[in-house]
């Protein structure tokens, strides 16, 4: 094989590897944060299961799952109390699931105050990370915003 045909043979090749590294994109992480507008603790159960169609094997989609304590609004606070989990996963599609129980007096979470599930997608904008943002109202539940 001469020289030419060794440099036209490996152009291709280099050019399409050049091509890849384009596609190759920096994964985004998702953070999960919750906005407390109550007086009362909560401790909150949140699930993250990824959406490409695992459907059989639940367990297996499963990418994020904690258990969170949430502090009450302060009474001299203007707004709400935050709790901010950073990086729970890389942002994609997702089915959130939560379960929240609150505080009553001195019984720490008899029973369950809302439940449900919310689909994410990430947003069409390259920003540093995405979120899932949800609020607490004692009247309400959870919200997502």
């Amino acid at each position: 094989m001469d020289r030419r045909q060794f440099l036209m043979g490996t152009t291709g090749v280099v050019a399409s590897c050049a091509g890849c590294s384009d596609f190759s994109s920096q994964s985004v992480p998702l953070n999960l944060a919750v906005f407390n507008h109550s007086e009362s603790w909560y401790r909150v159960e949140f699930e993250l299961f990824r959406t490409d169609g695992n459907q059989s094997a639940p367990e297996q989609a499963r990418v994020y799952f904690e258990r969170i304590d949430i502090e009450p609004r302060q009474e001299d606070a203007s707004g709400p109390s935050m709790t901010l989990r950073e990086a729970v996963a890389e942002s994609r599609p997702y089915v959130v699931r939560y379960r929240a129980w609150r505080e009553f007096g001195s019984a720490k979470y008899p029973g369950v105050f809302d439940k449900g599930h919310i689909h994410f997608f990430p947003p069409d904008d390259d920003g540093p990370s995405d979120a899932v943002v949800f609020r607490i109202y004692p009247e309400r539940g959870m919200e997502r915003d």
